[in-house]
């Protein structure tokens, strides 16, 4: 199975490097020799929660023909997605909360649990106890051990492009490494780059942007810098049954 993943679009019909770049990512994907069979979009599909970027952005997706799953990022808000997925995409699953976008997939060779931790003006986000309770009692209900790809949109480990570790990233990364045996890959967005590391065994990894890309800072400021000369891309995922690898698209 292969799992592509985009992210952080920052979608605005009157921005022509937004448009342009995920016209450009779009045709990647199309053009791939390998075909997704399922595509998820890790949050902030547009900027500044302006919801009549959405049936723009779904348009364009819709194009390559295949299923895809969305999550909130800090710039998209968990009430303005989740009517927006209802009125332009229906197919796409439903919330299982009601305020927030969290749902899960089990319908193909790996298990998909969504998250929402979009937090009103907060850059960091936040997953309080509701929603972490309700991650829980996914994760608990699994009593075969299906191998299980979380989709999140901030990065939680340590890294050189934010400052700061909060606790709900402490809270959420418990949970992961208590059910590490079933857990094989988790990803996000929002660091407009692609890092990994690991929860405990479990890897992560954050997707590039389709729009721009940040500066690494190695000396821990923790200043997302722009970084227009970077290249946008994509992730590939591939799954073989058991575990993951995963490749970065780079489009110049």
């Amino acid at each position: 199975m292969y799992i592509f993943q985009i992210s952080d679009l920052h979608f605005q019909a009157e921005d022509e490097r937004s448009v342009n770049n995920l016209d450009k990512v779009v045709k990647s994907i199309a053009a791939q020799d390998v075909k997704p069979d399922l595509l998820l979009i890790t949050g902030d599909i547009t900027h500044g929660q302006k919801y009549d970027s959405y049936p723009q952005v779904f348009e364009k997706i819709k194009s390559l023909g295949v299923p895809f799953l969305c999550i909130t990022g800090n710039n998209d808000s968990s009430s303005g997605l989740m009517k927006a997925l209802q009125e332009f995409v229906p197919a796409h699953p439903h919330s299982e909360m009601a305020d927030y976008l969290q749902y899960g997939v089990d319908t193909y060779p790996c298990r998909i649990i969504a998250l929402d931790s979009f937090a009103p003006g907060n850059l960091s986000g936040a997953m309080d106890d509701k929603r972490l309770a309700w991650f829980e009692e996914k994760l608990n209900n699994n009593p075969f051990h299906k191998p299980t790809l979380v989709m999140i949109h901030q990065f939680t480990l340590p890294n050189t492009l934010h400052r700061g570790f909060l606790p709900w990233f402490a809270e959420f990364n418990h949970l992961i490494a208590d059910h590490q045996q079933d857990i094989r890959l988790v990803v996000s967005g929002h660091l407009h780059a692609s890092l990994g590391g690991l929860i405990s065994k479990t890897r992560f990894i954050s997707a590039p942007s389709t729009n721009w890309n940040s500066i690494l800072d190695f000396n821990n400021h923790g200043n997302q810098i722009r970084d227009n000369s970077a290249p946008v891309g994509y992730l590939i995922h591939h799954f073989d049954g058991n575990d993951f690898i995963s490749y970065h698209v780079a489009l110049a």
